[in-house]
Parts: C-alpha cells; sequence; structure tokens
C-alpha cells in the first residue's frame, strides 16, 4: 500500500533532493492518511462543513450549463457510478 500511495503522489520538481527524501518520509508514514480510491473515503464522525455566505447573497434560480460532450458524459457518469457503489451518494 505505501509504495502504490508513493506511485501516485507526485513530488514536485522544484524541491532540492532533501526536501523530496523529507516528503518521501512523511508520505511512508502517514501512507494510512491518503485514499487510493473513493471507496476507501469514510465520514468522519462529527465533521461537519459550514459556508460563509453573506445574508444579503443572491443566486441564480436558472443555470445555464453548456451540455456535455460524449467523452465528457462517459467520463462523469463513470464518476458517479463509482460514488454510488462507495455509498458516498444515493440515488
Amino acid at each position: 500500500r505505501v509504495e502504490e500511495v508513493l506511485r501516485q503522489v507526485k513530488i514536485g520538481n522544484q524541491l532540492t533532493l532533501e526536501q523530496k527524501l523529507r516528503a518521501t518520509a512523511l508520505i511512508r508514514e502517514y501512507a494510512d492518511c491518503f485514499a487510493l480510491s473513493v471507496g476507501e473515503v469514510c465520514q468522519i464522525p462529527g465533521a461537519t462543513h459550514k459556508l460563509n455566505i453573506p445574508k444579503d447573497a443572491t443566486f441564480r434560480k436558472k443555470v445555464h450549463q453548456k451540455p456535455l460532450t460524449p467523452p465528457q458524459k462517459e467520463y462523469m457518469h463513470g464518476k458517479i457510478d463509482e460514488l454510488l457503489a462507495a455509498g458516498i451518494i444515493e440515488q
């Protein structure tokens, strides 16, 4: 698992060798904090999100969205299926 996390994390070229080694060591130490798929993401009891929206904010009621291209639809539907299968979203 640690090696797979390291394989998927990209460390930028702007870091020095020492910084890259330190980053790699941290990733190894905390590899269990990384999710390799959405199925590994779980709820954290008590965690909440708060949006700081001004009371006088207004939003459009009608959203004008351009139709998705076939490749975009395929990608989006695949991601939605993945989230449904993982139980992250419901239908």
